[in-house]
């Protein structure tokens, strides 16, 4: 039986939750970008407060293959984002 649920270490400080068809970059324990890979609904963002955080941040990004992803406008624009990709159907299982 597959699980829905997976973490995977990405590097060091660096690791991706999969919860279905979400997944969740963070660096350190910050969630700085998510995608979602629905067949017919293929979103993703990423957090603009951390594009140029840190050296060890960026080195993250680059890891997660997260340097094409779209900013966000704002925090607040991320989390309406990712608050979508998580209610659509289907999206979580």
């Amino acid at each position: 039986m597959t699980s829905i649920v997976s973490l995977r270490q990405a590097s060091n400080n660096a690791s991706v939750v999969k919860i279905g068809y979400l997944q969740l970059y963070f660096s350190y324990g910050t969630c700085i970008a998510f995608d979602i890979n629905k067949p017919g609904d293929y979103r993703h963002a990423f957090h603009p407060d951390y594009r140029k955080f840190s050296t060890t941040t960026s080195k993250h990004i680059r890891e997660m293959g997260l340097t094409n992803f779209d900013n966000a406008a704002d925090g607040d624009d991320f989390n309406r984002q990712l608050s979508e990709a998580m209610a659509l159907p289907g999206a979580l299982s």
